[in-house]
């Protein structure tokens, strides 16, 4: 069931929970009621990641084909974050270091950021 959640809350999929009305499940908050903190701060890719972890080390056995499946799906979101954090860091890092040179602060090395 938590590697299903897993699945499903990596593509981005709400699913009810087995025996549960979709009612209780609907985004849409009613009038004077606030989203649950799940739809307004969705799951950490590192929360998922850890979460996985959890799954394939509570097992003897080597992991299943679906943890795999979902650890290739999570690595491929991972490499696309890294890829526009590097992207922003190329961008963006000798602005960044020319405003705090001015105000006497010390510049950013580029070899100590992940790219």
């Amino acid at each position: 069931m938590l590697l299903a959640c897993l699945v499903a809350a990596s593509l981005g999929r709400v699913q009810p929970r087995p025996g549960s009305s979709r009612a209780s499940h609907q985004s849409e908050p009613g009038p004077g009621q606030r989203l649950p903190d799940r739809f307004r701060f969705p799951i950490k890719l590192n929360n998922k990641l850890a979460a996985l972890l959890g799954v394939v080390e509570s097992s003897e056995s080597r992991p299943t084909d679906q943890s795999r499946e979902v650890f290739r799906h999570l690595s491929a979101l991972l490499d696309e974050q890294i890829s526009q954090m590097g992207i922003v860091i190329r961008r963006d890092l000798g602005r960044l270091n020319e405003l705090l040179i001015r105000e006497g602060l010390e510049p950013i090395e580029d070899r100590r950021l992940v790219s």
